[in-house]
């Protein structure tokens, strides 16, 4: 087993001050259409300018739309995430606190200039703009992405947002975003919730902590609903003991629709978060990335979840590790697209790329 290489692009690159886009999700919304939604209008990494955008294509990721203005609220907001069920369109993002912003504007390495735009920024958000605004987000569009109604809050975040279930469900499987959202006696962690129609959501399942003997934080998740109906979730590790670059996926399997999950296990290699797509003939595609020595975007193929192939590298990056977050969907002549974000040799900023490739 390998992989062909078929073409590489570009969904936003931009250089200068604003022109960090990072981040993204792709989506099939229609034959031969798809939509990618990212964080952009960003100055760096960490900062308060972010804004979710969304960028269409008609002719199954060769080109791409120049990008609307989804959600973009007084705060930093950060991963896009979307998933759509006919005209249904549900994008979500999260956000950070002022006071946490500060404290990563005073870091050491940042430019004096970029440091005062960063905190005149800061300055002109009020405590009653955070209160309203701070969360885990979702917007729904009820046209097929031509409008979007104004977020709600969520209490469980994750980069790629929820999945859809064959029987029309959402199922949004995340981290906690708040401790104050949490169920009776319950605490920080990995939790699922579903929804029939994308506003009303059931009590969210806890599925893990947020730590346990062997991993100092589980987060970022994401869910695939295998061909016999079980629903595999892979979670972002960070193992104890280790460098945060060699993060790796933990496993978790419900049998029953996503009442109860198995306690995560280890697939024991580096590279994430993890995102999951089903191939046409029920295998499932595993995209992540790594931030170690062999950073890049990489793929694996599995059968059950259990068993994964050898990796496959999709993208290789410069020396820096600002990469990853990769989605994958399958394009109507069977070859794949993958979208990810990058930081290109020679550029300033990171950018929303794309990978078109297949499996030989």
């Amino acid at each position: 087993m390998g992989v062909k290489i078929i073409k590489t692009g570009e969904i936003i690159r931009r250089q200068g001050l604003f022109g960090y886009n990072a981040w993204p999700t792709v989506a099939r919304t229609g034959k031969g259409e798809l939509a990618a939604v990212w964080s952009g209008g960003r100055i760096k990494h960490l900062c308060p300018f972010g804004k979710v955008l969304l960028s269409r294509s008609r002719d199954d990721g060769d080109t791409w739309s120049a990008p609307q203005t989804v959600i973009d609220t007084p705060l930093d907001d950060r991963d896009g995430g979307i998933v759509v069920k006919g005209r249904q369109w549900l994008v979500t993002t999260f956000n950070n606190k002022v006071q946490d912003q500060r404290l990563w504007n005073s870091e050491a390495g940042i430019k004096d200039d970029i440091r005062k735009i960063i905190s005149d920024r800061l300055d002109t958000i009020m405590p009653q703009m955070q209160d309203e605004n701070y969360g885990s987000l979702i917007s729904v569009s009820e046209d097929g992405g031509q409008t979007f109604a104004p977020p709600y809050k969520s209490p469980v975040t994750a980069p790629h947002g929820p999945v859809l279930l064959d029987d029309g469900r959402y199922l949004y499987v995340g981290r906690l975003f708040d401790e104050e959202y949490a169920p009776d006696g319950e605490s920080d962690g990995i939790y699922a919730m579903q929804s029939d129609d994308g506003y009303n959501w059931s009590k969210p399942v806890k599925i893990c902590g947020k730590s346990d003997e062997n991993v100092g934080l589980y987060c970022e998740p994401h869910a695939v609903q295998l061909p016999g109906g079980d629903i595999l979730v892979g979670i972002r590790a960070h193992e104890k003991g280790k460098s945060d670059a060699a993060f790796t996926v933990y496993t978790s399997l419900s049998h029953d629709g996503g009442k109860t999950f198995s306690y995560p296990e280890s697939l024991r290699f580096r590279g994430s978060p993890p995102h999951f797509c089903l191939l046409r003939d029920g295998r499932i595609l595993l995209t992540y990335a790594r931030r170690d020595i062999k950073k890049g975007i990489y793929a694996r193929i599995s059968g059950d979840g259990r068993q994964w192939s050898e990796e496959f590298l999709l993208s290789a990056t410069s020396s820096s590790g600002d990469c990853g977050y990769p989605s994958s969907v399958i394009r109507e002549d069977g070859s794949i697209i993958t979208v990810y974000y990058q930081l290109l040799d020679g550029d300033d900023n990171a950018s929303v790329l794309y990978t078109i490739w297949q499996l030989l």
